[in-house]
């Protein structure tokens, strides 16, 4: 593999170093900034997305009932419950841990969903940065190589025309002013 490497010339072997680290770069931002379950921030969306049975132990009949008579009560202050993104959710004083960690697996699989739903974009999105600096530099290498044969061709042509224009307008002016000279008499050798 060096020796491959080493054969191609400097600019070659540049623009492959290049490449390398540029495709390095981006492979590695990409990972670090991979859409996942538990980098989303809260979206209030994902609580009116959740099962009616998580609904009702979060807002609903769960959340305004009374403990039954006879059960110690410790507080009335509600739970606080942090869920996998970080995002910590409010609920009832009597829901117990098994009921909240239904609403917490609930929202687990949600993070989950809108984590993937979000992913491809996201790696068009990298893909679309990856190729961008090399579309454009064979974009500009093709046309540095195509336009400057057809500049040329055409500023010579131009050139070519424009002069012989002025030839023969000088000509066709030096014509006119002989006839009219003649036509007076003025001149009679062209």
């Amino acid at each position: 593999m060096a020796s491959m490497f080493s054969r191609l010339g400097k600019w070659w072997q540049l623009w492959v170093t290049l490449a390398v680290m540029w495709t390095l770069a981006i492979i590695s931002y990409g990972w670090m900034n991979l859409p996942r379950a538990q980098q989303l921030p809260h979206n209030p969306q994902f609580l009116s997305k959740l099962s009616n049975e998580a609904s009702s132990i979060l807002f609903g009949s769960d959340a305004q009932a009374e403990p039954a008579h006879g059960t110690l009560v410790w507080s009335q202050t509600p739970m606080i419950v942090r869920m996998s993104n970080g995002t910590r959710l409010q609920f009832p004083a009597p829901t117990t841990d098994e009921r909240a960690a239904i609403v917490a697996s609930e929202y687990r699989q949600l993070l989950d969903v809108e984590a993937n739903e979000q992913r491809g974009p996201y790696l068009l999105a990298m893909l679309a940065i990856w190729l961008a600096p090399g579309l454009l530099l064979f974009a500009g290498l093709a046309l540095s190589r195509f336009d400057w044969r057809i500049i040329s061709q055409y500023v010579r042509q131009r050139t070519e025309e424009i002069a012989g224009a002025r030839d023969n307008y000088s000509s066709r002016s030096k014509l006119s002013d002989a006839w009219q000279f003649s036509k007076r008499g003025f001149l009679t050798e062209v």
